[in-house]
């Protein structure tokens, strides 16, 4: 995937490559809410969310003839973060009927830009709650340099984030990664953990 991450960024310009991995990163989603049997967009769909919920600028203007599309599932739209905050999406993708898990993250600053984006393939089976707390993990191992203030960790697991917040949260399988990326925002003076709706993943078992 890095590959060609990297290939990408190396033959689009900058606004061509942000679109892609906007691409990329709504089809993971969509890809997830198909596996576990909730309702999901057909391709039009797909792409008329995309770019109305992540727009390149936010001054830009409405097309003038819009894509007449059916009725698509009522979506919450990227949380932004209060300005001067940068903020990163975590997610975790798992087929309950295939071995792997797939950890996805994008680090935007306040406007919407995208800084960085990273997807890591794990060949094991494990929770939910293990996959998202490894989604928040690898983000936060690979935050871009140019972050240096405040931000925000946003992912769609509610109990992920309660235990994160907790200051003694109750053992459990996953405390012992729970610990480790507590220990690794030690580093930082300011950030935030907030539960965030989109295109959930895994609604039933959130």
């Amino acid at each position: 995937m890095f590959d060609i991450l990297s290939a990408l960024h190396n033959r689009l310009r900058q606004s061509e490559f942000e679109d892609a991995i906007k691409m990329m990163w709504a089809i993971w989603e969509n890809r997830n809410r198909k596996w576990n049997k909730l309702p999901h967009m057909n391709g039009i769909q797909l792409l008329d969310w995309v770019f109305s919920a992540y727009p390149n600028n936010p001054t830009q203007k409405t097309a003038t003839n819009p894509i007449d599309v059916p009725p698509q599932p009522k979506l919450k739209l990227w949380k932004r973060p209060s300005q001067t905050r940068d903020c990163v999406n975590c997610d975790a993708a798992i087929n309950q009927n295939s071995k792997g898990v797939g950890l996805g993250f994008i680090w935007r600053n306040w406007t919407g830009k995208i800084q960085l984006a990273g997807m890591v393939y794990i060949p094991c089976n494990c929770s939910t709650e293990m996959a998202e707390a490894w989604a928040i993990h690898e983000a936060i191992k690979h935050i871009p340099a140019t972050i240096t203030g405040p931000f925000d960790i946003q992912s769609d697991c509610q109990t992920v984030v309660a235990a994160l917040n907790n200051p003694a949260p109750p053992l459990s399988a996953i405390s012992t990664l729970l610990h480790k990326i507590k220990t690794k925002l030690e580093d930082f003076q300011d950030y935030k953990i907030t539960h965030m709706f989109g295109l959930r993943f895994s609604k039933a078992i959130h």
